[in-house]
């Protein structure tokens, strides 16, 4: 499954130079006092799939790319492809 670094980067009280295991988890509270939807929308469908994983015997992997880089698959930029233009023309 790909999930995304929202998954697991959005909490802090994780210390410096931490590795994020299949223990780390966003901070579901602190992405709903800050609106931070889509970090608190991956972190709940990884959640989900490992229960359903549990449930069932499915064996399940997640990656949590915090970029992916390739051919965009919409007719708009998102938000991650938008900074890395900008970056790009010197922003």
């Amino acid at each position: 499954m790909v999930s995304s670094i929202a998954a697991v980067f959005n909490n802090p009280n994780w210390p410096k130079g931490k590795v994020f295991d299949e223990d780390s988890w966003s901070d579901e509270d602190l992405c709903r006092k800050g609106e931070d939807w889509y970090f608190l929308s991956k972190t709940l469908a990884e959640r989900e799939a490992f229960a359903y994983a549990a449930k069932t015997g499915l064996d399940v992997v997640t990656i949590c790319p915090s970029l992916v880089i390739g051919p965009l698959m919409q007719s708009t930029v998102n938000a991650s492809s938008n900074i890395l233009l900008n970056y790009l023309k010197g922003g």
